[in-house]
Parts: structure tokens; sequence; C-alpha cells
């Protein structure tokens, strides 16, 4: 009987790990989708927007030390780099939304 109970605990426990791998695949692949929908160098209104934040953080979050600015062309920022950026630094950038 207790070799019964072990089995359905065991085939439940797949089943949970099966559905959090699959939620988790789902939201890398919906992650990724946003991500390459940025244009190659952003303005920041595309900051803004990634962050939720206003143009006045945005202001801010660009004066940080080591964000990437083009330089190419002004007021733009790479978006590989400036995802680089973010994961590194984001929470610098929510302490300053939270400050503001």
């Amino acid at each position: 009987m207790s070799k019964t109970i072990d089995e359905l605990e065991t085939k439940l426990l797949e089943e949970v790990i099966k559905e959090a791998c699959q939620r988790a695949y789902n939201e890398g692949l919906a992650d990724a989708r946003s991500i390459n929908s940025l244009p190659q160098m952003l303005r920041k209104k595309d900051i803004a927007e990634y962050f939720q934040t206003s143009i006045a953080n945005v202001e801010n979050i660009i004066r940080m030390d080591g964000f990437p600015h083009s330089k190419v062309a002004r007021a733009r920022y790479p978006r590989d780099k400036f995802i680089e950026w973010a994961n590194t630094n984001i929470d610098r950038v929510n302490r300053l939304r939270q400050a503001n």
C-alpha cells in the first residue's frame, strides 16, 4: 500500500516539476521576444518602457556609471549592451525608481 502512495507522490512531483519547467521556458521565450522586438539603437522612450518608468528617471539612469552610450549617434543606446548593463545593475535602477 505504501509503495502505491510513494509512486503517486513521485508522479505528482514529476508533474509539478514538468509544469514549472514549461512555465520557465515560456517566460524565457517571451522575454527573448520582447528584447528582440526592441530596436538595435534605443531611445530614452524605449528605456522608459523597458523599465516602466518616466523619462525623468531615464535621465538619471543614463547618467549612471557604466551606462552604455552610442559612439556614433547622439542620444542612442545600443540594445545588447543596454540589456547586459540592465541585468547587472537592476538593483541600482530599482533603488533610483523607488527614490523618485
